[in-house]
């Protein structure tokens, strides 16, 4: 495999996009297929983006911008 990633929401969506089916994690008897770890890492950066958005806001505001 030539690929490099600089991130690892990059290496997950490379992998859900070729084997989405396959483990890309256990735990215990939980398994997650990289498809499912994909749309677990999309939904946290879709929530760690409206956070910033949002302290982004705020500062502005505390700031009278």
């Amino acid at each position: 495999m030539d690929q490099t990633f600089t991130r690892v929401s990059d290496f997950v969506a490379f992998y859900a996009a070729r084997t989405p089916d396959a483990e890309a994690a256990v735990l215990g008897e939980r398994r997650l297929s990289y498809a499912e770890l994909h749309r677990q890492v999309e939904a946290f950066n879709a929530a760690l983006h409206t956070i910033l958005l949002e302290y982004r806001y705020l500062s502005a505001v505390a700031q009278g911008i």
